[in-house]
């Protein structure tokens, strides 16, 4: 998985990611990547418009969307 955050990272193309919550609520989001560390994420939440962390135990699924980087980018 560290692999597709890394590949956002370097292309700012935006991911669509499947999140668990602290609160065990499960999310459908599209991020686009700013950091990537050992266990976290950070990036830019598009559903909120806003700077979020992201545990790496907590993501349940990444997909890259390309065509997202036109909207967003």
């Amino acid at each position: 998985m560290q692999g597709i955050f890394k590949r956002a990272l370097l292309s700012g193309t935006p991911i669509e990611m499947i999140y668990l919550s602290k609160k065990q609520i499960i999310t459908q989001r599209i991020v686009t990547i700013k950091k990537v560390d050992q266990d976290r994420v950070l990036g830019i939440c598009h559903q909120s418009n806003q700077i979020r962390m992201f545990n790496l135990e907590n993501i349940l699924s990444v997909t890259a969307r390309p065509d997202e980087e036109k909207r967003y980018g």
